[in-house]
């Protein structure tokens, strides 16, 4: 089952740098940043969120990839810094940061 969800976990990373990268090509912007945002909807609630599913998709595909090339060190390292603490405060750390984007892009919109 687990090799299943790495697999699929690495074609969402693929995914979401594909429509980035088709959606940042198609974009209409003097700067970067313009065409940036553009790629995102205009959103920086979007940005946080597709930010988050890349880092996730990506460390879980690793721990995936190398558990099937039998790398029982590669893995021990990357859990090592993946203890349930730090993705506790990663998560309310984000979770505040999304809120905060959230009410800055729509201050007159009441949540």
């Amino acid at each position: 089952m687990f090799m299943f969800v790495g697999f699929l976990l690495i074609v969402l990373a693929g995914l979401i740098v594909w429509r980035f990268v088709i959606k940042f090509r198609k974009a209409t912007g003097t700067t970067i940043k313009e065409r940036f945002m553009a790629a995102f909807s205009d959103s920086g609630t979007i940005v946080i969120q597709r930010l988050m599913a890349l880092s996730g998709s990506i460390i879980g595909g690793l721990v995936w990839l190398a558990e099937l090339l039998n790398a029982p060190g590669v893995v021990a390292a990357i859990q090592a810094y993946l203890k349930p603490e730090y993705v506790a405060v990663a998560m309310v750390a984000l979770a505040i940061i999304t809120e905060l984007v959230r009410r800055r892009k729509s201050s007159t919109d009441p949540i």
